[in-house]
């Protein structure tokens, strides 16, 4: 436990602290006596808190350019004096020079479909869509929603409070107020919305993102209504009537005005509206004021009912030259110039005679259409009223007030049921009515069991002939046609391009409307009631998103920390903004919010995470820590540990991250503000706790037995609270109020001779009366911040190596230096003053003198909280980020600010970006690449996306060129193929634009790959590339290609051989290929006399011995090939025919000298030096198959014959020479 004086608190620190320190300073496989190290031990008594300082933008007197919405605005010279129109109009600009870039990556979460679950409390239809008023996730707890649905019941938003879940960023429960949003107002591209948490919120109608809200003084609004572009009217009851008028723009109430005291309860009967020459029309009571100018002060007439009592007017609407007014039991018409009465008529709400008495009727909506005024009433009571029959209309003529009819009806019901009795209380509520182009009348509400509107019975749909007054059907929404559902109500029907579209909640089980689900219900506008669809509305969200964190590794890259939605990512990315790789951290029904990260010695990638649990009702939202993790990943984004710490909560609060310490070896300390119990005080007190991931330790190690301030404990600047001092030292400064400032080491090798306890050692550091954080500007020299006695701004350095560790001191002017970075020779210093300035100072390291101080201050009402700083070592700049409360808006606006001053305190660049929509815009880190590149980033509001994370890079002198490079998907370009063309960028940026050209014409302009089918040889491909890139030199960027297409053709096959055979001897066949790639496959086939075609067992290769038995045996080879242009080709050679040789006569000499020419032949086959004595009277033309093809007769005695076999097809014959002898010669050729 912890006892607050000076000795005591040190012991118990260092109690505390042994198990820490015994995983810190020990590897895993080395257990180290606690008795060898030492701990020089720091306390906070100073918090950075959050500053007033003046001039919200932070502006520097010297040359600048101004960028609106990220283009370049005007060239500005001297600045002197920054209006406040400026800050209202510019809710984004960059004030920086020529060459710099704010072109700003950002990220974010889907939307997510999270529950059915919900209620409707009302709406209103515009064009084609229904906006429905209401909570959402839950009907029991909801939260407050609007919600936009088209006309296929489709969600297009839900609108809920993004700071609801933008904290959870930070590690905070959040505990949701229940409540409902009622009222609408759409006014050009905004929607205003009013919620039972006493707020007015004004939504983005594109994205459904809150671009603003404002507290209003009562959670009962009457009416909101349209005054001007600029501004709308606000009129709210309950307690009292105000009158209130909006800046649509900021949510600013630039005027009010109280019409009746706060004392008069439950004024809700009233009502208001702007003509259209801007006059105010309000109504409470039994009068009707008409007013010229928005302060209510040019009373131009007051009109009241002719009848006095318990009556009012409660619904106002214009008609050409008069108002129409109805109330209580009553309609009338005023003149709008004068006010006087045109006419009045009292209306017996829901009297029927010998059915029911009727009842005090409440108009709840009136529409005028050509001569008629309808009019849906309620009752005014809900107890011992004769309205069974509650579905009440009336329709009136306009000019003279005559009552065309006036009807109220009961519900048959689902199943019927018998009329009630006065007693039961089943009253009937219209909520909503609408007409179609016919002049029908379609009602919706609810029915039966039914104690007032806000406790619905039976959701009903009925079906009026509008000029008659006629029931033409009823029907009831329920899930069953055999059951009620009790606790249903329809609220909002709309008439649309000939359909009818009803919103309501419908009951699910039991009798409440805390268990029902919004529903959208659709159905056509015939006699009888046809139900088109119905679809349960699935509400939804998207989580906000942050950069959370980074860090450097090697030269040219960063690592970033990211929460996307409800997970975590851990990415890297280049100097240019090129991803190098990124990986997700999830966990089912949890939410990971991540909270530092860190590279080691550009090795490996450590980073936390907080875990919180989702809370068990609306499963939305996070409630609850769950654990700590902690990971460990390569520089390849490969993880090697992850931890896991869950006793992290001791009370409702998550540990804050405060620094990741690494000594020399590697090891790693996570060090965290943790909220404890102190027995002695009886209350939970701040203090620093650490933990090393990847070793033995399971639990929390106490870093410091002393307790920290409030305001330390909510600091958001980063700091260090422990600084390395050595190889395995580490030191942490305090100052506890009361005592002596001092410094606790732990270290491996203590100085004896200082030992207080066993295992550290502590000394003393003079002048302190709080102390901020260090830095080590030396081996074993460190720099401490804080404050002096005399409560000025104070710096000293110590060297604890030297017999006098005392170096020197800096003091300046009243206020706080809160932290600082070093170059190799100078510090540079971030402090707070006294009189709300930021104060930024450059001091030399080895003596402590000042080269000089800039101070900035800002209008008394905006705070500045810095979050992130560092040093570029390079460009020899300090930057630093964080973010500015404006609380000049109706509530305090947050915008992000990054500043960057040279090593002569010139601001470089200065820039303040103002979100879109209400969040937390902030920058939450800033780092500095070895190239010299600056990264920020943080989160931001678009009212496209809702709450994003952002990075970005400052460039710093450092410009860099984009390239590309067109790549076809194939090597060989084919005739008829389809060649895709890939763009390969360099210093492309994380979206790069493309164009591609083909013989410049453009072909496509939304990808980084073009396809060209069937392209043709002198072809030009061209790509233009368009660099989002940080950093250019110019952001374009092409390339060109030339098309050769191949025009290769068929791989194909031939066969050579012998086709003259003796039986029995084997003939060798060859094959010739060509056109061919890679290696082929063969196939030889053989058909005879005794089959048909078929494979040649083992005939695979490119050669076959082949013995024919038969005279006209034939072979042939199928080839399996492919080449550049053709795959899996498949063609078979030509066939070879097999002739046996056949001499009748080999010993006739004549024979032998017998010649057939030419050979192959065309036209005339000659055969020549025939004998006499072989006596020849014929030849006889054969084909390869045996068939007779030609036969010529001889004259006996002829030498040289000639044979026309022009006419014969083209092929192998054989020419066989007969005589008497019968003997005979043959011949193969082969016809041409």
């Amino acid at each position: 436990m912890f006892i607050f004086a000076s000795h005591v608190e040190i012991y118990a620190g260092v109690k505390m602290l042994y198990p820490f320190l015994n995983i810190v300073m020990a590897n895993s496989a080395t257990t180290i006596n606690q008795s060898k190290f030492r701990l020089i031990r720091s306390n906070y008594c100073c918090c950075m808190g959050i500053s007033y300082i003046s001039n919200p933008f932070l502006f520097w007197l010297r040359k600048t350019e101004i960028y609106v919405n990220g283009h370049l605005s005007a060239l500005l010279k001297e600045w002197a004096i920054v209006s406040r129109v400026l800050h209202l109009f510019l809710t984004f600009f960059v004030m920086q020079k020529a060459n710099a870039q704010f072109n700003e990556t950002i990220f974010y979460d889907t939307v997510n479909k999270i529950s059915s679950e919900g209620i409707i409390t009302g709406g209103y239809s515009q064009g084609k869509y229904l906006y429905l008023t209401g909570g959402s996730f839950s009907n029991a707890y909801s939260i407050p929603s609007l919600t936009k649905v088209d006309t296929a019941g489709n969600v297009i938003w839900t609108a809920t409070d993004p700071e609801l879940f933008s904290s959870f960023k930070q590690g905070i429960d959040i505990s949701v107020v229940s409540g409902k949003t009622n009222q609408c107002l759409l006014s050009g591209q905004r929607i205003f919305t009013a919620s039972t948490t006493n707020e007015l919120w004004c939504v983005d109608d594109s994205s459904g993102n809150l671009l603003w809200k404002t507290k209003i003084p009562s959670d009962y609004v009457i009416k909101l209504v349209d005054l001007s572009a600029a501004e709308f009217i606000l009129l709210t009851g309950h307690y009292g009537m105000e009158y209130h008028v909006i800046n649509k723009e900021t949510g600013k109430i630039t005027y009010s005005r109280r019409l009746i005291p706060a004392a008069n309860n439950n004024v809700y009967r009233a009502d208001l509206m702007v003509d259209v020459h801007q006059n105010i029309i309000i109504s409470w009571g039994d009068t009707c004021y008409k007013y010229r100018d928005r302060e209510l002060n040019q009373l131009l007439w007051k009109s009241s009912l002719p009848y006095y009592g318990n009556k009012s007017i409660e619904r106002i609407i214009l008609d050409s030259n008069q108002y129409i007014l109805a109330g209580m039991n009553n309609v009338s018409a005023v003149d709008t110039l004068t006010g006087n009465v045109i006419w009045y008529k009292k209306v017996l709400v829901g009297n029927i005679p010998l059915v029911q008495s009727g009842d005090d009727g409440v108009p709840r909506k009136l529409i005028i259409r050509d001569s008629l005024i309808y009019i849906s009433w309620n009752s005014a009571g809900v107890g011992g009223v004769d309205l069974r029959r509650g579905f009440a209309m009336t329709c009136v003529n306009k000019y003279n007030g005559n009552i065309r009819y006036n009807v109220a009806y009961d519900f048959i019901g689902v199943p019927p049921d018998p009329e009630q009795g006065i007693g039961q209380d089943e009253l009937d509520w219209i909520m909503d009515f609408c007409l179609d182009d016919n002049d029908n009348l379609y009602l919706t509400g609810s029915y039966d069991i039914s104690t007032g509107s806000l406790v619905p019975g039976n959701w009903g749909i009925m079906k009026l002939n509008g000029r008659t007054g006629e029931k033409i059907y009823e029907t009831t929404i329920t899930k069953t046609p055999q059951e009620r559902n009790v606790g249903s109500q329809g609220l909002v029907v709309a008439y649309k391009y000939g359909k009818l579209y009803v919103a309501g909640n419908l009951a699910r089980t039991g009798n409440s409307v805390s268990d029902s689900q919004p529903t959208v219900v659709s159905f056509d506008s015939t006699s009888i009631y046809k139900e088109l669809f119905r679809t349960h509305i699935p509400y939804t969200i998207r989580y906000p998103s942050s950069l959370v964190g980074m860090d450097t590794v090697g030269r040219s890259k960063m690592v970033l920390l990211k929460m996307v939605g409800r997970s975590g990512v851990v990415e890297i990315r280049t100097q240019y903004n090129e991803l190098v790789w990124s990986k997700k951290i999830s966990s089912e029904r949890k939410f990971i919010i991540p909270h530092m990260v860190r590279c080691l010695h550009d090795t490996a990638i450590v980073a936390s995470f907080l875990l919180m649990k989702e809370e068990s009702i609306l499963h939305t939202y996070p409630q609850g820590v769950d654990s700590l993790l902690f990971i460990c990943l390569d520089t390849a984004g490969n993880i090697k540990y992850t931890n896991r710490l869950r006793q992290v909560q001791t009370d409702s609060s998550a540990p804050e991250p405060v620094q990741i310490y690494t000594d020399d070896l590697n090891r790693t300390n996570f060090i965290y503000k943790r909220w404890v119990y102190n027995e002695y005080m009886n209350t939970y007190m701040g203090y620093y706790y650490g933990f090393t991931p990847g070793s033995a330790q399971s639990s929390w190690g106490s870093l410091s037995g002393t307790r920290l301030s409030v305001e330390e404990m909510g600091s958001v600047l980063r700091k260090n609270i422990v600084s390395h001092y050595n190889v395995d030292t580490m030191v942490m400064y305090y100052a506890s109020p009361g005592y002596r400032s001092s410094t606790l080491f732990c270290s491996a090798l203590p100085d004896i001779a200082s030992t207080m306890y066993t295992g550290f050692y502590l000394k003393g550091v003079n002048g302190f009366k709080s102390i901020f954080s260090s830095i080590p500007v030396g081996p074993t020299s460190q720099v401490i911040f804080g404050t002096d006695s005399s409560d000025h701004m104070f710096a000293a350095r110590y060297d604890f190596k030297r017999p006098n560790p005392f170096v020197w001191k800096h003091a300046q002017t009243s206020g706080t230096i809160l932290t600082g970075d070093t170059s190799t020779t100078h510090l540079y210093m971030l402090g707070r003053s006294t009189d709300n300035k930021l104060v930024i100072s450059k001091i030399d390291r080895a003596s402590g003198i000042l080269s000089w101080s800039v101070e900035k201050s800002l209008l008394s009402r905006t705070a500045i909280a810095p979050i992130d700083y560092t040093f570029d070592q390079i460009n020899k700049h300090f930057v630093i980020g964080g973010y500015l409360i404006d609380s000049a808006l109706a509530e305090p606006a947050r915008s992000y600010f990054y500043i960057s001053l040279d090593s002569n305190g010139n601001i470089l660049k200065e820039l303040n970006r103002k979100g879109e929509i209400v969040g937390l815009d902030q920058i939450n880190s800033v780092r500095t690449l070895q190239s010299g590149s600056h990264f920020y980033g943080g989160m931001t509001g678009t009212a496209k996306w809702g709450s994003v994370g952002f990075y970005n890079v400052d460039c710093t002198g450092n410009i860099f060129v984009p390239a590309v490079e067109i790549k076809a998907a194939m090597s060989t370009i084919c005739p008829g193929s389809e060649v895709v063309f890939v763009a390969n960028p360099s210093v492309g940026g994380t979206q790069p634009q493309y164009k591609w050209m083909l013989n410049g014409q453009l072909e496509d302009e939304h990808s980084d790959h073009f396809a060209r089918h069937s392209p043709l040889s002198g072809d030009q491909v061209i790509v233009q590339m368009i660099s989002n890139a940080a950093c250019l030199r110019s952001n374009s960027a092409s390339d060109t290609i030339n098309i050769t297409v191949n025009d290769a053709p068929d791989p194909s096959i031939s066969l050579s051989g012998e086709t003259h055979f003796k039986p029995g001897a084997p003939l060798l066949m060859s094959t010739a290929i060509a056109n061919i790639t890679g290696q082929p496959a063969y196939q030889w086939q053989d058909s005879t006399r005794l089959h048909s075609w078929q494979n040649i067992v083992q005939a695979t290769g490119h050669q076959l011995l082949y013995a024919p038995r038969f005279n006209g045996d034939k072979i042939r080879c199928i080839l399996f090939a492919e080449n550049d242009c053709i795959k899996n080709f498949t063609t078979t050679s030509e066939t070879l025919t097999f002739i046996e040789q056949v001499v009748l006569n080999p010993d006739s000499s004549a024979a032998k000298l017998v010649r057939v020419y030419p050979n192959p032949v065309h036209t005339l086959l000659v055969i020549d030096s025939l004998s006499a004595e072989d006596q020849w009277q014929s030849v006889e033309i054969l084909s390869s198959t045996g068939k007779a093809a030609l036969v010529v007769l001889l004259l006996s005695g002829q030498k040289k014959i000639k044979v026309n076999v022009a006419q014969l097809p083209t092929g192998v014959y054989i020419a066989t020479l007969r005589g008497r002898s019968r003997l005979g010669q043959s011949y193969r050729f082969i016809k041409l």
